[in-house]
């Protein structure tokens, strides 16, 4: 059985998802409500914290949306209650629980500085 390479090949910019070429877009949102001003600061914010040195992955980023639409949606229904609107209690503890799970999940992801060698680490307590 032969086993043919076939070269990669960069698609185009045109030919990739919206939210692949711009993380900070939610499908269904046009960008100006506050619903979707918040979410785009929430996904720039938690991606700067993630960030360090290298990009993030695609994982990463499909993350930081959900987490960012989570606390977003969470945030947006917790004002409707405390303004006195009728809102479905059990589901907005559901949605907060969602929404912190997503966000501790984001942090257990960020990557950990390497750990010094022993060498380095012997060395640092010889100096101090």
């Amino acid at each position: 059985m032969s086993s043919v390479c076939v070269p990669v090949v960069e698609r185009s910019q045109r030919q990739r998802a919206r939210s692949t070429n711009d993380p900070s877009h939610t499908n269904g949102l046009d960008g100006r409500s506050a619903v979707a001003r918040r979410v785009r600061d929430l996904t720039s914010a938690f991606s700067a914290e993630l960030q360090g040195d290298a990009p993030l992955s695609v994982t990463q980023e499909a993350a930081v949306r959900k987490a960012a639409g989570l606390l977003s949606a969470a945030e947006d229904l917790r004002a409707r209650a405390l303004r006195g609107d009728p809102v479905d209690m059990p589901a907005l503890v559901k949605l907060e629980n969602l929404a912190d799970r997503a966000v501790r999940a984001l942090h257990r992801k960020r990557a950990r500085p390497p750990a010094p060698s022993l060498g380095e680490y012997l060395r640092s307590k010889a100096q101090a």
